[in-house]
């Protein structure tokens, strides 16, 4: 018997055509199951509805049974013990103000007693190195930290179906290849059966058993993913979603690589003697915006996030920001558009101090935050874009509608559309005010690989019109394809500030995929464009 068995299940949200139709599908038991497919298209919804307590409010038919019993028929307690969730949002799951208070609540809502209590946190903490900042709060958490502990606190609970919706979304690159494995490791020694709601497939595709594919609310593929990947043309929109090694090698070879490992192989095989990548020309540059030995703390007995930071933004330019989880990246930025106070230090925006001007926020910052739900006041999509905006604002915002292809969300609640959306929403709100200065925090996270090109083309359109962006962000190929500049924060500073190709060729770890897999038959290929060139 199949442990997870879904039959014919249709849903549409309320005043919204139908999303999902005639999704049948069955999971084994242990099995890691993948699903995939463009932002929208029904995958975060179909996970929801697998938890009973988070299914979304909706007109919905079909049947979800779990080990033969239908979820709608489970109690708060069995749900609880057996399917554990962890969201895309990190901050909708805490519920408590220290790390140690989160680990234990689900275990004392389930009515454990104290030494059960502590010895499971206790090893919960240690596999996921959580005992570093075990007595931290929660709100001062970063928001990797989070999703680790999120995901942590489900596990604690001991559940054999673990249902995940894009949780690496706001890890690091090295972070959220551990974590990966982590869970793999889980799955082979526990019999954990997986589900997981996924864009980035680097990592994630040679782990997968069982692949999903949604298409606009229908199931397009179930089966293997190498299979899967041989079906898929370069003009399919779910090419960009394959492994690199998977695109390179796709038409060339019977034996489909997926590693990094396998692609290197290939490569070794059919590439020789090619020519390096020049970095482009050094574009000199007005300084914009300038922080000067900058030093900020929350409280007076902690830690300094931010010390002797410096950094220089300039006029025109695409300047990216990459670093671990919990570094200070985000807060380094908040110090930047005066978010927050620094104890020491100025910033500076055209020579002038930032408390000289009085329209920051009207005029020259435009800031998308990590999390684009604190940016939704309004109860539709429609109210949060054209509320008071004047003429000229409203033709903008029905250009990056249709550019965005959202069209589909107007009539809904934010809250109600899945993580992509929001965060194109959020975009679409600022960027109506036509900002001087754009800051995006995590910028991708929830859009598939298609937007994220769409996204790079738009930036760099923005970039031709004037527009100066300053970017955070852990998806290095993206920053890689739009940066002019790229910087390392590590240890509160801003280090090696390079171009992207002499910064990711000369890095082993902290560099791209396409480096990851070239080097050294290819020198300095840091990009897809780059292998392919050469290919």
């Amino acid at each position: 018997m199949a442990q997870i068995n879904c039959q014919q299940l249709n849903f549409a949200y309320p005043n919204s055509p139908r999303l999902l139709q005639n999704i049948s599908f069955t999971v084994e038991a242990g099995e890691w199951v993948t699903i995939i497919g463009a932002s929208g298209s029904g995958k975060s919804t179909l996970l929801r509805l697998c938890k009973r307590e988070l299914a979304p409010h909706g007109e919905r038919s079909g049947t979800i049974a779990m080990n033969g019993e239908d979820i709608t028929e489970m109690s708060a307690e069995q749900s609880s013990k057996t399917i554990g969730f962890v969201q895309q949002s990190p901050e909708t799951q805490i519920v408590t103000d220290r790390v140690w208070h989160e680990l234990a609540f689900g275990l004392e809502n389930l009515g454990l007693d104290q030494q059960t209590i502590r010895k499971r946190v206790a090893e919960i903490a240690h596999y996921f190195g959580i005992h570093r900042w075990f007595h931290s709060d929660t709100m001062h958490l970063s928001g990797g930290q989070k999703q680790l502990l999120n995901v942590a606190s489900i596990l604690v609970m001991q559940p054999n179906i673990l249902l995940l919706d894009e949780p690496t979304a706001q890890l690091d690159p090295i972070a959220a290849k551990s974590f990966l494995h982590t869970l793999k490791q889980l799955q082979q020694d526990l019999g954990l059966t997986i589900v997981i709601v996924e864009h980035r497939l680097e990592e994630v595709f040679p782990l997968t058993d069982h692949l999903l594919v949604l298409d606009e609310g229908k199931l397009l593929y179930e089966g293997n993913p190498r299979a899967f990947s041989k079906t898929i043309t370069e003009q399919s929109p779910l090419f960009e979603a394959l492994p690199i090694a998977t695109r390179i090698a796709l038409r060339n070879t019977d034996h489909v690589p997926f590693t990094i490992h396998e692609g290197k192989r290939w490569v070794q095989q059919h590439i020789s003697n090619c020519a390096p990548f020049a970095e482009n020309d050094v574009v000199k540059r007005d300084v914009l915006l300038e922080a000067k030995e900058l030093a900020f703390r929350y409280e007076a007995n902690r830690e300094w996030i931010l010390k002797h930071f410096n950094c220089q933004i300039e006029e025109g330019e695409i300047f990216t920001i990459v670093g671990s989880n919990g570094s200070g990246k985000s807060t380094a930025v908040q110090c930047m558009t005066s978010l927050l106070s620094p104890q020491r230090g100025d910033v500076l925006l055209k020579g002038k101090p930032l408390k000289k001007y009085d329209d920051l926020y009207t005029t020259w910052f435009g800031i998308l935050p990590q999390n684009p739900r604190v940016l939704f006041t309004h109860k539709t999509v429609e109210q949060e874009l054209f509320f008071q905006a004047t003429d000229e604002q409203k033709e903008r915002v029905h250009a990056y509608i249709e550019r965005f292809h959202i069209a589909h969300c107007l009539s809904r609640h934010p809250y109600d559309c899945s993580g992509g959306e929001q965060q194109k929403i959020a975009l679409i709100k600022i960027l109506r005010y036509s900002p001087r200065i754009l800051f995006l925090d995590e910028p991708t996270k929830g859009l598939d690989p298609q937007m994220k090109q769409e996204l790079v083309a738009l930036l760099k359109q923005l970039q031709q019109e004037g527009q100066t962006i300053v970017i955070v962000s852990h998806e290095l190929e993206f920053c890689a394809d739009v940066s002019d500049r790229c910087g390392m924060f590590f240890d509160g500073q801003l280090l090696a500030t390079q171009q992207p190709r002499t910064f990711f060729a000369s890095n082993r770890f902290y560099t791209t995929a396409a480096h990851r897999l070239t080097y050294p038959h290819i020198e300095n290929a840091v990009t897809y464009k780059d292998v392919k060139s050469r290919c």
